[in-house]
């Protein structure tokens, strides 16, 4: 019996403002890590650079899923790789961040805890040799809670950008989350008009506030629209404006 294995593929480059990849001095690579082993895919979703470094976040295809974090330098050489927290396959590291001044980085996304079959917030925050310092889980256990991006604010905090959807609903409404750098809640907001709104990312405005982009999805209809949500400092909508006149 023939059997392969699916492994990751991680190749960067920088685009140019004309749209051409171009190349500077880093030296860029495409090359392959198998963490899994076996049948199962790896996956990455998120990539930082620090120094000569590149770290990596994703999911590993290990039978129980994990989350994955691994360094290599700009040649593509593997420095360590390790599986933060075995728990179920749909767990997966969604953004990376480093706390300025330090040699610690914060790493947010998505977990599931298979006995309870709730999906939380997960929070992890490591130094750069990946050890774990701590982890948090947090959110409504009556709700699909899930982090997809997260950024600094301009008071050294951090803003986490993800849904929240009730298990017998069919809704999702778009969720901040704002901690500080050891994880504490400051405000945790939610906004949405009985559709299904998932962010994609954010980016704070010269205001302290922050502009949400994603898509609505009306169910009913099967209209896909481009959403954008604007808020203050606190989290509180200002507007929120949909584009496009439904795309399926």
């Amino acid at each position: 019996m023939m059997m392969c294995r699916m492994i990751i593929t991680l190749f960067i480059c920088f685009i140019s403002t004309l749209g051409f990849a171009q190349w500077n001095s880093y030296n860029y690579f495409n090359t392959t890590f198998d963490f899994a082993n076996d049948l199962q895919p790896d996956l990455a979703d998120k990539v930082l650079i620090i120094d000569s470094t590149y770290f990596v976040g994703g999911l590993s295809g290990h039978p129980d899923g994990a989350w994955l974090l691994f360094a290599c330098d700009f040649e593509g050489n593997l420095k360590w790789s390790t599986k933060l927290q075995p728990s179920n396959s749909d767990d997966y590291a969604a953004d990376i961040i480093r706390i300025p001044n330090t040699n610690l980085l914060l790493i947010a996304g998505l977990s599931h805890n298979p006995v309870t079959g709730v999906y939380q917030n997960y929070l992890v925050k490591v130094n750069l040799s990946g050890d774990t310092i701590w982890t948090k889980t947090f959110g409504d256990t009556s709700e699909y809670n899930a982090t997809f991006r997260m950024i600094a604010t301009d008071d050294n905090n951090y803003l986490m950008i993800g849904s929240a959807q009730r298990y017998n609903g069919n809704d999702s409404q778009v969720e901040l989350i704002k901690i500080d750098e050891n994880g504490n809640i400051l405000w945790d907001k939610q906004m949405g008009n009985n559709y299904w709104e998932l962010p994609i990312d954010a980016l704070l405005c010269d205001d302290g506030g922050f502009l949400i982009c994603g898509y609505r999805h009306n169910v009913p209809a099967g209209d896909r629209d481009i959403l954008l949500i604007r808020t203050d400092s606190l989290g509180n909508e200002l507007w929120e404006k949909t584009y496009g006149g439904g795309f399926g």
